[in-house]
């Protein structure tokens, strides 16, 4: 057996591979546990740096840029953050030090180590609750956090007018879920700071909430899922390419209809039948009435449009299982010949 160690923020005696992530409710582990069988596969034990292992790490794999151990192993990298958020992901001199970079952004593309891959996702097949068995009708679930405004991150106010819309319009028609929204929004600036200590303050005076649709946070989330006809499915900004997150695809796996914005060219990997384009529509008004005019029949369409993608050849790019695959051979043919069987 040989060894090598992955290193992921917050992790340590191998926590990374539990089926419960102790660091995000968000950001399950599937993908790490399918890498780590598909080195198990190849003769190599995967684990967290701390795990004193039979024999030194042949090689090291950072999830996510972050500072490097001073070793001499070789080093790869899996960059699915955004680099908005992680600017160590598109730094080129950051890139350089690794054997191979696994990664989606198109920026990084013309370095010769650059591996492309999607995000991964588990991509289930759950069986689809129909329409009439659905009694949300749209819904959001999003933390409520706010990026800086130089981080590029341009859609958390664009999700903020769409929870005001619905709450000043279609209050039944609307719910919210997640982590943060029984409070006011985040505010970044000195005044926005104090206004946002005074609406906390006047809620606690008139135990008004800061968000009236909201619903809770998220225990499970496809259960929220697969009560909703429809979900609002933005990303964290709209200009970066090949950027799809879990956002879409868990909508998909449980049978809703995603609403969505985020990447520019999103149909180049799913196709456009299977979710509804935000970007067609020049207000809520003209898209809450889309949503409306859309038929039992028509909602089952959509269905039977998603089940197909995510049964398709096409789907496979966001497959965890194939990424693991694709990550594991890439690394075992670029360590030292001792490592390879």
């Amino acid at each position: 057996m040989l060894f090598g160690n992955l290193l992921a923020a917050g992790h340590s005696k191998n926590s990374v591979f539990h089926e419960a992530d102790p660091t995000s409710h968000f950001e399950p582990t599937y993908a790490p546990r399918m890498l780590r069988l598909a080195f198990q596969r190849r003769g190599v034990s995967l684990n967290t740096p701390d795990i004193v292992a039979q024999e030194p790490p042949r090689f090291e794999i950072y999830w996510e840029a972050q500072p490097l151990l001073k070793t001499g192993v070789p080093k790869f990298l899996i960059a699915t953050e955004n680099p908005f958020l992680n600017r160590l992901n598109r730094d080129r001199i950051y890139l350089a030090n690794f054997e191979a970079v696994f990664g989606w952004d198109p920026d990084i593309f013309d370095l010769p180590n650059v591996v492309q891959i999607a995000i991964p996702h588990e991509l289930k097949q759950e069986k689809f609750r129909p329409w009439d068995d659905r009694p949300n009708f749209v819904g959001m679930i999003n933390s409520n956090k706010w990026q800086s405004p130089e981080s590029g991150n341009d859609l958390y106010e664009e999700r903020l007018r769409i929870i005001r819309w619905y709450e000043k319009n279609y209050l039944d028609s609307f719910s919210l879920w997640g982590f943060g929204w029984n409070k006011p929004s985040p505010r970044h600036g000195g005044f926005a700071k104090l206004k946002r200590n005074a609406e906390s303050v006047f809620m606690k005076m008139t135990k008004k909430p800061s968000f009236p649709s909201y619903r809770g946070k998220v225990i499970d989330k496809g259960e929220i899922l697969s009560s909703l006809k429809f979900c609002f499915c933005y990303e964290n900004s709209s200009k970066l390419k090949n950027y799809i997150t879990e956002k879409l695809l868990d909508t998909m796996v449980w049978g809703c209809i995603p609403i969505y914005k985020g990447a520019p060219n999103v149909a180049a990997y799913v196709p456009s039948n299977t979710f509804i384009d935000a970007r067609e529509f020049d207000s809520l008004s003209n898209l809450h009435r889309f949503l409306n005019s859309i038929s039992e029949n028509e909602f089952c369409e959509r269905q039977a449009n998603i089940r197909h993608f995510l049964a398709s050849n096409k789907a496979n790019i966001f497959s965890a299982s194939g990424f693991a695959e694709l990550v594991a051979s890439t690394i075992m043919s670029r360590v030292p010949n001792s490592i390879r069987q």
